[in-house]
């Protein structure tokens, strides 16, 4: 059962009706994104189309729904979490025009008459019409909430510096990566900038123009950080082989080969020098299930405990129930069923 169905359920429950505000202020902030982008787009002889028809529902942008539900929690004013919903729509644009140009796909963020071929083109253009889209949201609040030239500056550079972080160490996996790191520096010098901080990017431009949030904002980029951890732990499970033919960082694959002893790590260590990786390591999942059983179970404690810390208290009984949708979005729960078996 998915968070929106479990809110469902009973007319009393408590979050119905706070997510019920979430989802508009959701829809209104994503379609502000597209409407903006429409006004950069017009007479550049790049049409804009409608947005596809599960583009504004919470299913679909579940991670914008965390974020969004971190500035409610905060207190912040409903007409900027509108705003910030929609600079996180650019920050995502962003960063999904250049994870597709690194990896050689495309994952749409903007739904144009370009051909479907020209995937590259299409994600630098995601990319400088997220980027116009931002400046030009920075300048709408400047107007609106009279603030300062230099916080809005401020603002537009902190969003660029939560975002290289996290580029930074994406970098040093392009073109596939020789060492295997202990499972320990995996958590602190890789995903830690991979993930953990890329879950706290929503706060970059917030974190500027709201003052006097103090600990409990702090707190709650905690909470997103274990949130952002947790799905990449369950990531690399999923992405194992994969990650592993790559020669891309991987949490499992580092608790596999660091784990093993003797001969066994010394068949492991061969196979992955030899250049057909992909036949010599294959069924890691098969052959080492109590890796992934303990790597499943880590990934999904991590996504408990944030939820639980995120979450208001008359809202705990949506933790379970949104580790479930997480799990199942990311593609995890086989590996998951799979491990009460172990």
């Amino acid at each position: 059962m998915g968070l929106l169905e479990a809110i469902g359920q009973s007319t009393d429950d408590p979050a119905r009706e706070t997510f019920l505000t979430l989802a508009a202020e959701l829809q209104s902030g994503l379609t502000l994104y597209w409407k903006t982008a429409g006004k950069i787009l017009d007479d550049s002889g790049i049409v804009l189309h409608p947005p596809p028809p599960d583009y504004l529902a919470m299913e679909k942008n579940i991670f914008s729904t965390l974020f969004l539900y971190a500035y409610y929690a905060a207190d912040i004013d409903p007409a900027r979490r509108v705003i910030y919903v929609a600079v996180n729509q650019c920050l995502r644009g962003m960063v999904t025009g250049c994870d597709n140009i690194l990896d050689d796909e495309y994952k749409q963020t903007l739904a144009t008459n370009l051909p479907s071929r020209a995937v590259r083109f299409r994600s630098i253009v995601d990319i400088m019409v997220s980027d116009r889209v931002l400046f030009a949201l920075m300048l709408e609040m400047a107007a609106t909430a009279s603030l300062t030239d230099t916080l809005i500056r401020d603002a537009s550079a902190a969003s660029l510096r939560a975002l290289t972080r996290s580029g930074v160490q994406e970098a040093s996996e392009e073109g596939g990566v020789g060492d295997i790191p202990t499972p320990e520096r995996i958590l602190r010098d890789i995903h830690h900038y991979k993930t953990g901080l890329l879950f706290q990017c929503p706060w970059a431009v917030p974190g500027v123009i709201e003052t006097g949030l103090g600990q409990p904002a702090e707190q709650l980029q905690d909470h997103l950080y274990r949130i952002g951890m947790g799905c990449q732990l369950l990531d690399d499970i999923v992405d194992l082989a994969e990650d592993v033919r790559e020669r891309r960082y991987n949490y499992a694959w580092s608790k596999i080969f660091h784990g093993a002893e003797g001969h066994l790590r010394r068949e492991i260590q061969t196979a992955y020098n030899q250049p057909a990786t992909g036949k010599q390591l294959s069924r890691l999942h098969d052959r080492f299930p109590q890796v992934i059983a303990a790597v499943a179970a880590e990934g999904q404690h991590r996504l408990e405990e944030g939820l639980q810390g995120l979450l208001r208290e008359d809202h705990w009984h949506l933790v379970a129930p949104l580790t479930s949708f997480l799990i199942r979005r990311i593609g995890a729960d086989h590996f998951l069923q799979r491990a009460t078996t172990v």
